[in-house]
Parts: C-alpha cells; sequence; structure tokens
C-alpha cells in the first residue's frame, strides 16, 4: 500500500536552497540533486520504514548527497 508524502514548507526551501547551491558548483547538479530527491521519496511512498537516527525519527540518506529526509 503506497503511503502519502507531505513536504512541509521548510524542507520544500531545503530542496530549493540544495537546488540553487548545487547550481552554482556546477551547471545542471541542481537538476541531478533534485532527480535523486524525487526518487528518494518513491522510496519513502512505497516504504516509510527506514532506519531511526534520532529521537525516534525515520531517516533515508541520499547516497550522492549529503541529505537526509525525515
Amino acid at each position: 500500500m503506497p503511503y502519502t508524502i507531505k513536504i512541509e514548507k521548510e524542507a520544500e526551501q531545503d530542496i530549493q536552497n540544495g537546488i540553487n547551491w548545487y547550481n552554482e558548483q556546477e551547471f545542471g547538479l541542481g537538476r541531478t540533486f533534485y532527480t535523486a530527491v524525487k526518487q528518494h521519496f518513491e522510496k519513502l511512498r512505497i516504504n516509510p520504514f527506514f532506519q531511526i537516527r534520532y529521537d525516534n525519527i525515520h531517516c533515508l540518506p541520499l547516497k550522492r548527497f549529503p541529505f537526509m529526509i525525515h
């Protein structure tokens, strides 16, 4: 059963800040970052029970980028 993903405003801003920062580092890298975020959201939509990292919060780290989805 697929779950619903709710993205808070603060998270949307963090994602946009990440896109902007990566685009400043290398043209197109922001798009690569955003694609990775969307793919990880899809993983969470299917199975949200990833490891607990702290305070009973489940987290899914992105493989290529130093970000975690909580």
